[in-house]
């Protein structure tokens, strides 16, 4: 499974699946404070936890994944022969950045 999740898997799934483990845990946290009897202020900061993480980790995911799914499509429509259409994201400094400067600079080059 972590094969898959590495090498194959896309990453707008990826994210999906960090999601449901995210959830799972933090809900696992909020159940073993209200199952230990836990005050309601204590499974409320539990539920808050659990609010947070997958707001994190829906927030974060759309972040990450919607300029390098972009990216990748771009990427390909430039191997494609496409040379014409706008490279985004060269003002990141990331690595999503460095990935279509290096492709304005092969555009250029062409």
């Amino acid at each position: 499974m972590l094969n898959w999740f590495e090498k194959k898997a896309p990453i707008v799934t990826k994210f999906k699946a960090l999601l449901v483990a995210h959830t799972a845990l933090a809900s696992a946290g909020v159940a073993t404070t209200w199952m230990a009897g836990g005050s309601n202020t204590l499974v409320g900061v539990a539920a808050a936890g659990l609010i947070g993480t997958v707001l994190t980790v829906v927030v974060s995911g759309k972040l990450i994944s919607g300029p390098y799914v972009n990216t990748v499509l771009r990427m390909e429509s430039l191997a494609s022969g496409d040379t014409s259409s706008p490279i985004a994201y060269t003002d990141y400094e990331d690595c999503v950045g460095r990935m279509t400067k290096a492709m304005a600079t092969f555009r250029d080059n062409a």
